[in-house]
């Protein structure tokens, strides 16, 4: 499974898979923040679930990567 996007904020992101030779989208959303190496905040929508694509029905995931005395924490939220 693949993240496509080009991760400026405000454009999409889809996670896609190749399954017995058909392209699948899994998830789709939108970029809301990428700092590289300290934050990623995104939307989360799955297509598959016949849900309407509005903001309402999106969930918000958000990484953070925080460095103290050489050891990196990851907190998802």
């Amino acid at each position: 499974m693949s993240a496509i996007t080009d991760w400026v904020p405000g454009n999409p992101l889809s996670w896609e898979a190749e399954v017995e030779g058909e392209k699948i989208t899994f998830v789709t959303g939108r970029v809301l923040t990428y700092e590289p190496f300290h934050l990623l905040r995104y939307t989360v929508f799955d297509p598959n679930q016949g849900m309407e694509d509005i903001p309402d029905n999106h969930l918000h995931v958000t990484y953070t990567l925080d460095e103290q005395n050489g050891k990196t924490t990851l907190t998802v939220k």
